[in-house]
């Protein structure tokens, strides 16, 4: 809401920020439950005006119906808008309400939006029109979120968002076009399209008169740069009657109909312009740009043929490069004290293999001072040098700023339970054992548990008294400790999002066993009577969603100990969706987030030919 100056989009169950090498800072949603708040939508009639615009990356197969952005909060028939990785859908009852197909590609960062003049709606994909629609209804306010709707069962998308934007006009194709090169940000898109360059509705009354016997006027504009100027790109699009030469900081960088060589005020332009046209975006060299104060310099010079006038529009256009986090070497967070902690405190690491100044970094809204961290060592900060305890309460997020003032080394949020970074298993947070400042954290986590099955969608049975095939309750996960020699407490374990189950006092499972969390154990029981009650705990209280979804086991300490992120099409089995068959690890010791670690069950001995009957009414066709 940064345009209008409303209220901040509010981010609920755990989206977050992280740094992309091609679009900078970027939002990411896990595609389990977590989505942004955004607000409401106003109403929209059949002919009113609106533009969406977002850059999307998805993270892995994609669920078709989730919702990207906009809404899909209750069940049919209630009026809803949205993007899916699948598809743009804009309904409100009635066939006539478009649905645009569109897959999106993963792992791929692309630019979508849709315009919408009158009735009529464009869906775009990396600026290139991909279908049309048109709409006879009304749409009531709705909500507009980020990543998932929270009233929708399973409807959440994975992946990464950037630059969402809505106007209540039509943007032009020149600006749907510039949004997807990257040459406008929604900031400064513009809102409507002239022969040539956009000129503002809000020009102001008050004018400097020019000479109009004069052969060459001058101009100079200033402006501020604010990002890295290494690698930043410049490009200009003007319209020009006769001639001018455009200068950055004092550099010329392009020259249009005018003579080569030195030129003064008496130059003339090299010919009389009698058509005034549009360049397009012209690159022009960026090596005087500089962060900050900016001016560009423009002489415009007239022909001095019969039509003795002049005429100048100018736009330019500053790209940054996002800076790869990898080519620099900054310090990361690693311990972090639980906000009550009376001798709070913050730890920095310095993860490589030269030493790091912090001179110019900020945290928690204060630049640190001069202190070096040597490669591979470490450096506590107290509440007192971070603005002490406004800045470092409960919840409240910790940015560790370069000294550049723009790119993000790291970000973390404070808790009420000391956290540390853990080296070992991918930089992941847990909580620690113990305070360990200035050395390396310790944690106690439990690695040879693991999800081995996954019943999530069992198949429905057939009841021949009412000729109906229902749904199944079954739903279970089995857990397989890969332990020989150990048996492992599980006392206070619990699953994290998606599950509701906390497991009892004095559970154990011993080397090479299983133990399967039901949703209903007695009926597992039933149906697989070789199995005892020592091995079916449940039941538990939510359910695993059919179309996939993320579940995480965790310790006592609520440390991760696995997590499997299951999907119901693409590389995963779909005989394991309502097909008769669980998901099964190949390998305990397989990776169990990867598709191809993951096999159907074989279930074809364990049933019996079932005879089905259809009844009906036939009609009898007469052959002529």
């Amino acid at each position: 809401n940064l345009a209008e100056g409303g209220a901040a989009g509010r981010l609920q169950r755990g989206p977050y920020w992280s740094i992309d090498t091609q679009r900078g800072i970027v939002l990411n949603v896990d595609g389990q439950n977590d989505y942004v708040d955004a607000g409401t939508l106003p109403a929209i009639s059949v002919n009113d005006d609106f533009t969406w615009s977002f850059w999307f990356r998805p993270k892995s197969v994609p669920n078709e119906d989730g919702v990207i952005v906009g809404n899909r909060d209750t069940g049919d028939g209630t009026p809803f808008v949205r993007f899916s990785p699948s598809k743009f859908e804009y309904v409100n009852g009635g066939t006539a309400d478009p649905a645009i197909a569109y897959p999106v590609t993963v792992g791929k960062w692309a630019h979508f939006a849709v315009v919408k003049q009158g009735p009529t709606l464009n869906y775009y994909v990396n600026g290139e029109l991909i279908g049309s629609g048109v709409t006879t209804h009304d749409m009531p306010e709705t909500a507009f979120y980020l990543g998932g709707a929270p009233n929708a069962a399973g409807e959440v998308a994975a992946g990464a968002l950037d630059d969402v934007a809505v106007w209540t006009k039509a943007l032009p194709l020149q600006a749907v076009q510039g949004l997807a090169r990257g040459v406008y940000s929604p900031l400064d898109a513009p809102t409507a399209v002239l022969v040539g360059p956009i000129v503002p509705g809000d020009l102001p009354t008050e004018h400097t008169t020019l000479a109009a016997d004069a052969t060459t006027y001058y101009f100079r504009r200033e402006f501020k740069f604010e990002g890295e100027t290494a690698g930043a790109k410049l490009q200009l699009n003007f319209m020009i009657d006769d001639g001018a030469v455009f200068y950055l900081n004092g550099q010329e960088i392009y020259r249009e109909n005018m003579p080569a060589g030195a030129v003064n005020a008496t130059t003339p332009a090299t010919s009389q312009i009698t058509e005034i046209g549009a360049t397009g975006w012209i690159t022009v060299p960026a090596t005087a740009l500089v962060r900050g104060d900016n001016v560009l310099a423009i002489e415009v010079h007239k022909n001095g043929g019969a039509n003795d006038d002049a005429f100048l529009a100018f736009e330019l256009q500053a790209t940054a490069v996002p800076i790869d986090p990898a080519s620099v070497l900054m310090p990361v967070l690693n311990e972090i004290s639980a906000a009550s902690d009376a001798n709070f405190q913050v730890e920095l690491y310095n993860p490589h293999d030269v030493a790091i100044d912090l001179a110019g970094y900020q945290l928690a809204g204060e630049t640190l001072p001069s202190l070096t961290i040597g490669a591979h060592s470490y450096a506590t900060l107290t509440r007192a040098q971070l603005g002490g305890q406004g800045s470092t309460g409960d919840g409240d997020e910790l940015f560790l700023i370069a000294p550049d003032g723009v790119t993000l080394a790291d970000a973390q949020r404070i808790s009420g339970r000391l956290r540390g970074r853990d080296a070992t298993s991918g930089d992941n947070w847990y909580y620690p054992t113990s305070k360990s400042f200035g050395a390396a954290n310790v944690f106690d986590v439990q690695r040879d548990i693991v999800i081995n099955e996954i019943m999530y969608h069992a198949p429905g049975f057939y009841v021949g008294d009412s000729d109906k095939l229902y749904d199944n309750d079954e739903q279970w996960i089995e857990l397989f400790n890969r332990s020989t020699t150990s048996t492992i407490d599980l006392s206070g374990w619990t699953f994290g999002a998606g599950l509701n189950f906390d497991f009892p006092l004095g559970t154990k499972l011993a080397p090479q066993s299983y133990l399967v969390i039901a949703q209903d154990p007695a009926m597992l029981l039933a149906e697989h009577p070789e199995l005892s009650d020592k091995q079916v705990l449940g039941p538990f209280v939510s359910r695993l969603s059919n179309s996939g979804e993320n579940i995480e086991l965790l310790d006592r300490s609520g440390n991760l100990v696995d997590n499997v992120h299951y999907y119901d099409s693409g590389r995963w089995s779909q005989w394991a969706d309502g097909g008769g068959s669980s998901l099964e690890l190949r390998n305990p010791f397989s990776d169990n987030n990867a598709a191809e670690s993951w096999a159907a069950s074989e279930e074809y001995q364990q049933v019996d030919w079932q005879t089905i009957r259809l009844r009906g009414t036939g009609r009898s066709i007469t052959s002529s």
